[in-house]
């Protein structure tokens, strides 16, 4: 089959419209929680003429936690938030968003920029080999796919459907170089961020107009490496402090690839530009 050139949105155009939808999954800690506080402040600094307009919806299992940032960013930088609360692979969930996107989108004066940032995830067991898996264990990778790739595909075709009037419309995708690159007992990890890659593939050949960012992080403190650090294949490398970033590390990185935006359209950028990473067995 031939390969066709995707052309590539127009890289100038600034992150933030007029009037500026954003939403983020795994809102309530880490680093989705950095992205909202990073973006807020973004806004804020590109907003002192207050002639844009920023509404942001967050997504988290951790609904408390959810309010308080909701809150924090009312009373800090007067943006206003829309809270869905509950886990991505909840079919309840997924049409509370479709719901959500609907109200959106009847807006008047309509949006004119929607971003999707698609960032929860789980890791799953870390000391799961791929032999030990077995038909006892169809459920456990089922719920894992469903969680990781399933939701993240039925989401984004809603973000999609119910925001198509909208011309502007970017999605990021937080990935990981284990999407291209094994490590040893994170099988279903990679398997779920080179899945998640391969469809964001298939969107820029698809929609072409839509802006496209896969962005890895790196190696981060976060909730989901104590594990790792603490009971794994790879406890040697994650237990030191010194081999992680801090979210604000990477996010400010992260900002600063959408402030630029000269990436071309569906590229995925690594913290560290790097192309793999060390065999740490």
């Amino acid at each position: 089959m031939a390969s066709q050139e995707i052309p590539c949105n127009d890289s100038k155009q600034e992150f933030f419209g007029k009037k500026t939808c954003c939403v983020i999954t795994g809102a309530s800690k880490g680093i989705g929680r950095t992205i909202v506080v990073e973006l807020a402040k973004w806004f804020s600094e590109s907003n002192s003429d207050d002639s844009k307009s920023l509404t942001l919806v967050l997504s988290a299992r951790d609904e408390a936690a959810l309010n308080e940032l909701a809150s924090n960013l009312r009373s800090e930088h007067g943006i206003e938030s829309l809270v869905v609360k509950g886990s991505l692979d909840d079919t309840g969930v997924l049409e509370s968003f479709e719901q959500t996107f609907e109200k959106l989108s009847s807006l008047v004066p309509p949006f004119d920029k929607v971003v999707i940032i698609h960032n929860a995830a789980s890791l799953g067991d870390p000391k799961q080999l791929v032999e030990g898996f077995s038909s006892h264990d169809l459920e456990q990778i089922d719920g894992y796919l469903r969680l990781n790739v399933s939701s993240v595909i039925a989401l984004n075709g809603a973000f999609l459907t119910k925001f198509a009037a909208i011309e502007q419309k970017a999605v990021i995708n937080i990935t990981s170089l284990l999407a291209i690159q094994a490590m040893k007992g994170t099988s279903l990890y990679s398997i779920g961020k080179a899945a998640r890659e391969a469809y964001i593939r298939a969107l820029v050949c698809e929609n072409p107009k839509v802006r496209v960012l896969n962005y890895s992080p790196g190696p981060v403190q976060t909730d989901m490496v104590v594990p790792l650090a603490n009971d794994s294949h790879n406890q040697a490398f994650f237990s030191n402090k010194a081999n992680l970033l801090t979210t604000l590390q990477t996010v400010t990185k992260f900002v600063g690839i959408l402030k630029e935006n000269t990436f071309e359209n569906g590229a995925t950028v690594d913290y560290f530009g790097r192309l793999k990473i060390e065999d740490n067995n």
